[in-house]
């Protein structure tokens, strides 16, 4: 993806979070020439080692509607993404977390790595990582921070820090949003997991207070193994970890459906709910989780991988899955591990 055109947006007319309104500094012009940069954007992981992490973060105003928040550095007038140069050690997603934090003041929040990119000029080659955040709080940067101040933007500021390179990787982030937040619904519930009468579009913020259900479906065979599959390099969240088949709850869909629903779309494998059980149950910040185990008979030559979702599968014991956890290479803790080696 090159950059053909220069775009720009007009500025939202919303307060500052943070806003330091008596700064002073010199705005720097001409930051990046616009035709001597070429930005392109490449499939996630593509390249081995990166520069940069960049974040685009978004918050739900008071209306429920995602607002961007952009950050100006003390020294300009400008707005740009959070991010920055990734630290000798740090791996992408620590560097973006971290800058993120440091140039927010973000103190919950989930991130997702989205794609990568590159930046070339005559003289420079810089390749970064870009990611999606989704921030719940925050707080007043840090007094060490560089940056000044923190404002919400419907699009793209109109005055940027680097012109040549937001549009090109803010329409990639849209595009990426667009194939990851299918228009799916789920019911909305409260703490107490009670239905409170209406439903909640995927990647809509939701209402404060509320959650969703989410299922996972454990199967295992007679010999003790367990079916498990690996989530695509694109997927929102954990790409390229191994779990259980997961998924959030459609609308007015029971917990047992879903997980029998979700097993099928994931991995192509059928079972039916009579030899089911639910074995543990947990609430988070956002969800209900319901872990299901299934007893069937399954084969990896009978799992039919699903596109842009699963892109591998296996068949494990659960010792085997302990060692992933510990790992870093499975989505799960080891206490629903336990709990399911007590009922198995």
């Amino acid at each position: 993806m090159k950059i053909v055109v220069f775009i720009t947006s007009e500025e939202d007319k919303m307060e500052s979070i943070v806003d330091n309104k008596n700064h002073t500094s010199q705005e720097k012009t001409d930051l990046l020439n616009l035709s001597n940069f070429v930005v392109e954007c490449h499939p996630l992981k593509t390249f081995d080692k990166y520069n940069y992490s960049v974040i685009f973060a978004r918050k739900a105003d008071m209306n429920g509607k995602w607002k961007w928040l952009y950050v100006r550095h003390k020294e300009r007038t400008t707005y740009e993404t959070p991010g920055g140069r990734i630290e000798a050690g740090e791996t992408p997603l620590e560097g973006a977390k971290r800058e993120l934090q440091e140039e927010t003041g973000a103190v919950k929040f989930a991130i997702y790595p989205a794609f990568d990119y590159t930046v070339k000029k005559p003289d420079a080659y810089g390749v970064g990582q870009v990611f999606m955040a989704e921030v719940d709080s925050l707080e007043a940067i840090p007094l060490d921070s560089e940056m000044a101040e923190i404002k919400a933007f419907s699009n793209i500021p109109k005055h940027m820090t680097y012109p040549a390179i937001l549009p090109v990787l803010f329409a990639k982030m849209q595009e990426w949003l667009t194939k990851n937040t299918p228009d799916e619904y789920c019911d909305l519930l409260d703490a107490s997991r009670n239905p409170i009468g209406k439903i909640h579009k995927r990647g809509e913020p939701k209402p404060e207070g509320t959650y969703h259900l989410v299922v996972r479906a454990w199967v295992i065979n007679s010999k003790g193994e367990c079916l498990i599959t690996r989530r695509c390099l694109s997927k929102l969240g954990s790409p390229g970890m191994w779990e259980t088949p997961a998924g959030s709850a459609n609308a007015g869909e029971d917990s047992c459906t879903a997980a029998i629903r979700e097993l099928q779309e994931e991995a192509g494998i059928v079972v039916k709910p009579e030899t089911g059980t639910m074995f543990h149950t947990e609430r988070t910040n956002r969800a209900f989780w319901d872990n299901w185990l299934f007893r069937h008979e399954f084969n990896l030559a009978d799992v039919v991988l699903q596109e842009g979702e699963t892109m591998d599968a296996r068949a494990v014991t659960l010792d085997e899955i302990e060692s992933m956890i510990q790992n870093g290479e499975f989505v799960c803790n080891s206490l629903i591990l336990n709990l399911l080696t007590m009922v198995c």
